[in-house]
């Protein structure tokens, strides 16, 4: 953690909480944080005065695929979606059957596919699919795994 401007003499630092930070007294600590989280640094100069700022951390997870899905309409689990895209830049989901016919593609991370292909219900199978995405660095990854579909 980087704070943003430091002015002042004999400076003294606070992060709190102080939860997954190596030492909550320095000017930059080194964050390990699993969850998002806030901190406060809470600066005090010299005579005393005392000066805060909040800090919001957001941790981005990778995007998790489920391994099976049953889209036989009764609400639960009945559209295959990637969890965790809505912090990437999503190039595309493809799904393919096991012969490398391309059954659904998108580059939306609210489209999900419904286990259809041509408007009719796929058959009950293990499919394959690929994911395309950007970090916060612009680094492209590419992902491919496999979902069950289940009727």
């Amino acid at each position: 953690l980087i704070p943003d401007s430091l002015f002042g003499n004999n400076l003294r630092f606070l992060w709190t909480p102080a939860t997954y930070l190596d030492n909550p007294t320095l000017a930059n600590p080194i964050c390990s944080a699993a969850d998002d989280i806030t901190y406060t640094l809470q600066l005090t100069g010299e005579g005393g005065c005392i000066v805060s700022k909040d800090i919001f951390i957001l941790v981005l997870k990778p995007p998790k695929a489920p391994n099976a899905f049953s889209p036989n309409g009764d609400g639960i689990n009945d559209v295959f979606i990637i969890a965790g895209l809505e912090n990437f830049p999503l190039n595309n989901i493809k799904i393919f059957n096991r012969w490398g016919a391309l059954l659904f593609n998108t580059s939306n991370i609210n489209a999900g596919w419904d286990g259809t292909y041509k408007g009719e219900p796929a058959i009950e199978a293990v499919y394959v699919f690929t994911l395309k995405f950007k970090d916060s660095d612009g680094i492209v990854y590419d992902k491919i795994g496999h979902v069950t579909l289940l009727r």
